[in-house]
């Protein structure tokens, strides 16, 4: 299996969605705020949709490593410079 770029431009999305969904679910208060409930909703299923058109191009491994790398990472550093934790 070939890796290519638009398997990268998926993975991409995936991660974005990831980090979007994870932040929309504390943004949503304990699912008590219903915009911020149905965004996380959206987001986890597009991360879901996006992380299998990634599959088709990128190994599972490749892929798993760098979305939970990265992904976690960019919520850590989200989570530090807007809800204030150390």
């Amino acid at each position: 299996m070939a890796l290519s770029t638009i398997g990268y431009f998926y993975l991409t999305l995936a991660i974005v969605s990831e980090v979007t969904s994870t932040t929309s679910m504390k943004l949503s208060e304990g699912w008590t705020v219903q915009s911020w409930s149905i965004a996380c909703a959206v987001f986890g299923v597009l991360l879901v949709v996006f992380q299998t058109l990634a599959l088709e191009h990128i190994p599972m491994s490749t892929l798993y490593v760098t979305w939970s790398g990265v992904g976690t990472a960019a919520i850590c550093v989200l989570d530090w410079q807007f809800f204030g934790t150390k």
